[in-house]
């Protein structure tokens, strides 16, 4: 078992929101999740970029960021 860490591309954004709504989920929280994945683009990708973030694949599958 192999566990790898990337930095995150726009490709990712899509799987970024689905963790956290996963975990907002998980923890009774998902009427507070009011980012959508267009909001991640630029917050990660804009011209000023306020957030950063990776990814943790074990043996290619995403499983963290």
């Amino acid at each position: 078992m192999s566990v790898t860490v990337r930095t995150a591309t726009r490709a990712d954004v899509d799987l970024i929101h689905g963790f956290i709504c996963e975990l907002a989920d998980y923890e009774k929280l998902s009427h507070e999740v009011t980012a959508r994945p267009q909001d991640l683009t630029l917050a990660l990708f804009g011209p000023q970029p306020r957030i950063f973030a990776e990814i943790a694949e074990r043996d290619g599958a995403a499983v963290g960021f």
